[in-house]
């Protein structure tokens, strides 16, 4: 159900996304100067008074300067977010497995790219003053900017959801192994580092839930043996 649920909460933001990427891209002005008595400054721009006396904060930054950013900005986030869904489709996984009781089905982890609004690109072929055979393609920079700044929304939103999802299945994934003869979080590799900073593994650590089953079966068949070994 979990992943059903993220499912919808991407189309829902896909169609958001269509809707507010269908508006008419305003043409461009031109700025003009205005009096401003600087004050100081802040993080978001200068501080000070305006011409209408009114105490503001006003940046002047180049457009290009700003597309740049956000989609740096939109990249990492987008890393951050792919991770996020990874994990929690780990998680899923395990608790649908059958030996932990689950149904078998398996979690997709949904396309980020559907959840950008990318304008329209325009193409044309000619020849050029060269005579050279060239391609232009054309792209409303205003939408542009606008469906970054959605994004960025967007991807904000999945990264506070898929975190708050893995921590319910990391919930109920650990009742599950508990209720299945595993401890509730995954066995760790235990060794020590040499003098010469190497590390030597004394027990295999738990990759993947059938090395859980292994290394349980494995404990509890030393556990036997050494309790016969012990018996009278």
């Amino acid at each position: 159900m979990r992943s059903f649920s993220l499912v919808s909460s991407i189309r829902l933001l896909v169609l958001i996304a269509a809707i507010q990427g269908c508006t008419t891209p305003n043409q461009v002005h031109e700025l003009e100067t205005k009096e401003f008595q600087v004050k100081g400054s802040a993080a978001d721009g200068k501080i000070g008074i305006n011409e209408k006396n009114q105490a503001v904060i006003f940046d002047n930054s180049a457009a290009q300067d700003d597309l740049a950013v956000l989609e740096l900005s939109n990249s990492h986030m987008r890393d951050v977010v792919e991770r996020e869904l990874t994990d929690l489709k780990a998680c899923e996984d395990q608790l649908n497995d059958p030996r932990l009781g689950g149904s078998g089905r398996t979690t997709q982890i949904p396309d980020m790219e559907a959840l950008r609004a990318n304008p329209e690109i325009t193409e044309d072929m000619g020849i050029d003053e060269n005579g050279d055979l060239r391609v232009t393609r054309e792209q409303s920079f205003e939408k542009k900017m606008k469906a970054e700044k959605k994004f960025s929304v967007t991807l904000k939103k999945m990264t506070k959801t898929a975190k708050s999802q893995y921590e319910t299945c990391s919930r109920q994934l650990a009742l599950a192994r508990e209720q299945h003869g595993l401890p509730g979080q995954k066995y760790k590799a235990t060794g020590y580092f040499t003098s010469d900073g190497t590390w030597v593994e004394t027990k295999h650590g738990e990759q993947t839930l059938d090395d859980a089953f292994e290394i349980s079966a494995k404990s509890k068949a030393k556990a036997k043996a050494k309790s016969g070994e012990d018996a009278p």
